[in-house]
């Protein structure tokens, strides 16, 4: 109990700065590097040549669920659909603690990509603006005896949240993905734990696993992963240590790694690559890929050198004096759907490349 109640203020304050990111949006032409570029030229000829602006926006429907008697809300962001109305992909998006899924929505901007692709995004709301993702797990909690406080289940929250919309038949159960930044990145790392069996590759920025856990806890199968992470990051830093405990509670950036390296099945040393330096952020992009064995996954690592606790390609107001510099060579958000669009759950629940 002590361990988790040291964690609970160092997240909850590591990611409350991202408050600040509640201005308006980026420009979607602003820094796109040339992936990009030829993806939306692309996009842009097979829909009959208009551009972002000429097309037609999707809709954020605020929802809320009824999970262990607590009434928990999520916004749902619905591209324009198709005639026939087709389940599409669901991206599942975690703030960081102390902001909510309306702040997350504009700081990590996917819906003009939404649109674009046409899929969907849920962006939920921690209880507290927070994500308990120290809780014990309930298979733990039978061994020990502990009891979870009623109402507080996130990892309930979140397989509900997938149940109810594919019952709907808006959501390809094979096609949900999971990402988050900070409080949200470690979120996402215990949903890869918990609901791996449901989940086609997930990604995190700004944020690792408690050590405890990655002692204990395991995905259930190898899944893609996809992972973010600031040199400069003061909040919570690639050495595993955060701002506010100033102990070594998380796995570093490098043992993240060597842990889903491990359970991906994949070979080391990873392929390493220096991005290019397209705009003048005060940061770089290397690039670090670890390709999987047969049946494995991969595990893809974009180091950001010199970067902040911040979202690259993100809200243009996450404040440098707060959360560090943010990176605009690369768009995480973008970099994401390309990687998720490449995955599926195959009908025996093992990840496979589309």
């Amino acid at each position: 109990m002590k361990l988790r109640l040291r964690w609970l203020p160092a997240c909850a304050l590591a990611a409350c700065t991202l408050l600040v990111g509640m201005g308006p949006r980026a420009s979607a032409q602003q820094a796109e590097p040339q992936p990009r570029r030829a993806l939306s030229q692309l996009d842009t000829a097979a829909d009959g040549g208009r551009s972002r602006a000429q097309r037609p926006r999707g809709t954020t429907q605020r929802r809320t669920l009824d999970v262990e008697g607590q009434e928990r809300t999520y916004r749902l962001y619905v591209p324009p659909r198709n005639q026939d109305s087709q389940p599409l992909p669901l991206i599942i998006s975690l703030h960081g603690a102390g902001a909510s899924g309306a702040i997350h929505q504009m700081v990590c901007q996917f819906d003009t990509l939404a649109d674009e692709h046409q899929f969907l995004v849920a962006y939920p709301d921690g209880i507290a603006n927070v994500w308990r993702f120290w809780d014990a797990p309930p298979r733990q909690e039978r061994r020990t005896g502990a009891q979870r406080r009623p109402a507080m289940d996130d990892v309930a929250f979140m397989a509900k949240l997938i149940d109810s919309l594919v019952s709907e038949g808006m959501v390809e159960p094979r096609r949900v993905y999971v990402n988050g930044i900070s409080n949200g990145a470690y979120m996402t790392h215990r949903l890869a734990c918990d609901l791996g069996n449901r989940l086609a590759a997930v990604a995190a920025v700004a944020g690792t696993m408690p050590r405890i856990a990655a002692e204990n806890q395991r995905p259930p199968r190898p899944i893609p992963c996809l992972y973010f992470h600031g040199t400069a990051d003061q909040i919570v830093n690639t050495e595993g240590i955060d701002a506010f405990s100033r102990s070594r509670l998380s796995l570093s950036a490098d043992d993240l790694l060597a842990w889903w390296a491990r359970h991906n099945r994949c070979s080391q040393p990873p392929a390493v690559e220096d991005l290019p330096d397209v705009e003048d952020d005060g940061t770089r992009v290397r690039r670090h890929t670890y390709q999987p064995e047969k049946g494995g996954a991969p595990v893809v690592y974009y180091e950001i050198i010199d970067g902040g606790h911040t979202w690259p390609g993100g809200s243009t107001l996450q404040p440098r004096f707060l959360l560090g510099r943010t990176c605009r060579d690369i768009n995480a958000s973008q970099l994401m759907w390309e990687f998720f669009s490449q995955y599926e759950l195959p009908d025996d629940d093992k990840a496979g490349e589309r």
